[in-house]
């Protein structure tokens, strides 16, 4: 299986594994998703709308809108449980393991969750999500049910991620952005493969490999799905490391024994080393800047 992955991986930018997820850890989601769509006071922040939201379901019964970070989600700990044992299973660590085999511990940094198909744009997760040295965070998507052409399927270009990235700094924006992956697609020929997995499959790709989701095609069609990122510890994320997004952070990181904070270290200081393992954190503020170094994802014991 290591050999596949790896050779799937570094030729397509993604691999597919089979049967990964147990169906009782997939049917425990969907329940206490179903559960949540009935309660009117629930509200949960979409990363469809970019705004807190309450469910809007079709006439079929499924979600409109996307769930960010659904494995956090406070109101909702059932739900939030059962997607945590989905995106921390032990065969998504054996997965990255086989990926980055130098690395034991790795990040897991924003999920969503899908109740049909969005639709999304073709583009590369760099733009959005990556780490300093770009082309280290890993997407992961798993199937949790099967999903058909008419579902609005999750696609992948084969081999754009041999392309490099599209850096910030050498476009004018995010529309050029867009349009910068529209050339690309148009100037190397590049295909769209759509992923018609099946329930239980996940798919990882790498973040510099367009992909993206087709719109439903026939609301009789859920596509009921999760979206997890990760990356090997000692990579340190691109975005900002300031002291509110340190405790952003590790509010959000309390809820599971999965996570604990890896390294926190000041320049020209000595490094600070602490674990979550209580219900406070002893940082004192005077610390001022503080870059973060990496969260990591430990394999449960």
């Amino acid at each position: 299986m290591t050999l596949s992955i790896q050779q799937q991986y570094s030729e397509l930018g993604y691999c597919v594994i089979r049967d990964a997820i147990p169906s009782n850890l997939i049917e425990d989601c969907l329940r206490s998703l179903e559960l949540i769509k009935r309660r009117k006071t629930f509200l949960y922040y979409s990363q469809s709308t970019h705004r807190w939201i309450r469910p809007r379901c079709s006439e079929r019964g499924y979600l409109y809108d996307s769930i960010l970070n659904p494995s956090q989600q406070i109101q909702a700990p059932a739900l939030a449980s059962s997607v945590r044992k989905i995106i921390y299973h032990d065969i998504v660590f054996r997965a990255l393991s086989a990926l980055f085999p130098s690395h034991r511990d790795f990040v897991s940094w924003q999920d969503m969750l899908f109740d049909r198909s969005t639709g999304t744009v073709d583009h590369l997760d760099s733009w959005y999500l990556d780490t300093e040295s770009q082309g280290h965070l890993v997407g992961i998507w798993f199937a949790l049910e099967d999903i058909y052409e008419q579902s609005g399927p999750f696609f992948v270009s084969p081999g754009s991620h041999k392309l490099g990235p599209i850096n910030k700094q050498d476009v004018a924006g995010h529309d050029e952005f867009l349009a910068s992956i529209q050339r690309r697609i148009r100037q190397h020929d590049l295909k769209k493969h759509s992923l018609l997995v099946r329930k239980g499959d996940i798919v990882i790709w790498n973040s510099l490999a367009i992909h993206g989701a087709f719109g439903c095609q026939d609301e009789e069609y859920s596509r009921k799905s999760i979206t997890s990122h990760y990356y090997p510890v000692g990579c340190r994320r691109n975005d900002a490391a300031s002291w509110n997004d340190l405790i952003r952070d590790f509010k959000s990181l309390r809820a599971t024994n999965h996570l604990r904070i890896h390294r926190l270290s000041k320049p020209g200081r000595t490094p600070l080393f602490y674990a979550v393992g209580g219900p406070l954190l002893a940082i004192r503020q005077q610390l001022g800047y503080i870059s973060r170094n990496s969260w990591n994802m430990r394999r449960s014991k």
